[in-house]
């Protein structure tokens, strides 16, 4: 016999399930941050569900280093959730959330050396890719079309440090800018077939083989009342610079002309278009005693140096290209608004290049340092004028134990972290990002890491969080400086972006 369900009844029936179905809800991985006036740090927090049983596994990152492990005393009733979690192996944390609307927020409290802490938490869900083994890259956001081409340039006035015998620095640059139209997609990686893509990029070769990015060899370049901003970007050591083409592109499409150098006998390989291949100098045996900190810093320091002698070259020819009637850039280019942008020692050439040309406007090093500083040296690099700012991953707290196994008080180490500090709080407006999530990679910064096969959906999903976060900043940052509001600095990206900590100076 089926009963009749009367409209009361009906409501009934849906009122009894509301529980079960918002428990249903927080299933799944969510990640974000817990602040505290003295702590703060990375959360990440995975709920799983058999009937009427609940599972949970965290991971925290807190001073930079992190604990992963099950939760005690978990409990979940309805829509609040609340357990206790040990960061290394010492400090118990009590966590208890809510939903709130698209979050699971709530408040935290801990002891750490008699002292105690309180503070909030908000973690996300992490949405799941629909296809994980798919590595496509998050779309271009901007109104434009993209072109792509490239440029080689001879520096006669500079001898190439890599060679003997009076050879001159010889550059590639892949620029990016805004087009008329985009009709096809150019390949990713236009040079695999020179590079050993298995050996350089095992877990990605696969993928860049093939891929392709949303934009047009040569394109017509667009037609607009306003001359274009200039981007000089500078790739971390090793790395060519189309492993960035995600924050390439997506900086060409809002209106930026974006000037990627490959910079010769660094990156794996370089096609000149004579067809000449230029890979890596094998570099001399070195004695067996190690280098000294002092030693090691200046070998940073002369690499950061040269670069910022590449971006200062590539700003000139640029100045020639804006003359030239056999470019399609003449007369487009805003030489008045120019950025040195770069990722780990690409961003700390980044900052040597403002300091050595104060037209240009502003500079972003992109998770570069040498132990807790953006720039190699053992004292300030004079006081760049322009708008700086250091986008990065938290700085790992060493332990007094650590510290005095790598022959450092806790004073010298004090001494570094001030450096940072010191060279923003000098300049013009500096901007100190870093973004506490769990599991941010050096290289999550790239395209490399999203690229990769075979990684867990959760893994993927918080990769393209992180890699969208450094299009927003650094993008909104550029605008902000450009508009010339230095209390707008933040404004789009810190609302956007709540989960970064931000320190401006």
């Amino acid at each position: 016999m089926i009963k009749k369900l009367t409209m009361t009844n009906a409501l009934l029936f849906l009122l009894a399930l509301v529980p079960f179905c918002r428990g249903q809800e927080l299933t799944g991985t969510w990640s974000g941050v817990a602040n505290a006036p003295a702590l703060w740090g990375g959360v990440e927090l995975t709920l799983t569900r058999e009937a009427d049983s609940w599972n949970a596994k965290a991971r925290l990152v807190f001073q930079g280093r992190e604990k992963t492990g099950p939760v005690r005393d978990l409990t979940v009733d309805g829509q609040r959730v609340t357990f206790n979690i040990t960061w290394w192996d010492k400090y118990d944390f009590r966590f208890t959330g809510q939903v709130d609307g698209d979050k699971l927020r709530g408040t935290f409290a801990t002891e750490m050396d008699g002292k105690a802490i309180t503070g909030d938490w908000s973690v996300s869900k992490l949405t799941m890719p629909s296809a994980p083994d798919q590595s496509e890259l998050p779309a271009p956001t901007g109104p434009y079309p993209i072109g792509r081409t490239s440029f080689f340039w001879v520096d006669k006035n500079r001898d190439e440090a890599e060679t003997r015998g009076g050879d001159k620095r010889k550059l590639l640059v892949q620029v990016w800018y805004p087009a008329t139209r985009a009709e096809s997609e150019a390949l990713y990686l236009p040079d695999w077939k020179e590079m050993d893509l298995d050996k350089e990029l095992p877990r990605a070769a696969s993928v860049v083989r093939k891929l392709k990015v949303p934009a047009q060899e040569d394109a017509p370049v667009a037609v607009t009342p306003h001359l274009f901003p200039i981007i000089i970007f500078s790739p971390g050591q090793g790395v060519k610079t189309l492993f960035y083409s995600s924050l390439e592109t997506d900086l060409a499409s809002h209106g930026f002309v974006v000037v990627a150098i490959e910079h010769t006998y660094d990156a794996p390989v370089v096609v000149f278009p004579d067809g000449r291949i230029l890979r890596p100098m094998p570099k001399e045996k070195k004695p067996a005693s190690p280098n000294t900190p002092t030693q090691d810093m200046q070998a940073q320091r002369s690499t950061a140096d040269y670069r910022a002698e590449d971006i200062l070259f590539v700003k000139k020819q640029l100045a020639k290209l804006v003359g030239s009637s056999k470019t399609p850039f003449r007369n487009r280019l805003d030489l008045s608004r120019v950025v040195a942008l770069g990722h780990s020692i690409g961003g700390m050439a980044a900052l040597r290049a403002c300091q050595r040309d104060a037209r240009i406007r502003a500079c972003v090093n992109i998770d570069g340092s040498y132990r807790a500083r953006p720039y190699p040296s053992d004292q300030a690099m004079g006081h760049p004028q322009q708008s700086l700012m250091w986008l990065r991953r938290p700085l790992y707290m060493f332990t007094d134990q650590q510290l005095k196994g790598v022959g450092m008080t806790r004073g010298e180490f004090d001494a570094e972290i001030a450096f940072g500090p010191r060279l923003l709080g000098g300049s013009k407006a500096g901007l100190d990002v870093q973004f506490p999530q769990v599991g941010v990679d050096h290289m999550d910064f790239s395209d490399v890491r999203v690229l990769e096969s075979g990684i867990s959906p959760q893994a993927k999903a918080a990769r393209l969080i992180t890699l969208q976060m450094t299009r927003d900043w650094v993008r909104g940052f550029i605008e902000n400086t450009f508009d010339g509001d230095n209390r707008l600095l933040i404004a789009g990206p810190a609302v956007k972006h709540r989960e970064a900590h931000v320190s401006l100076y």
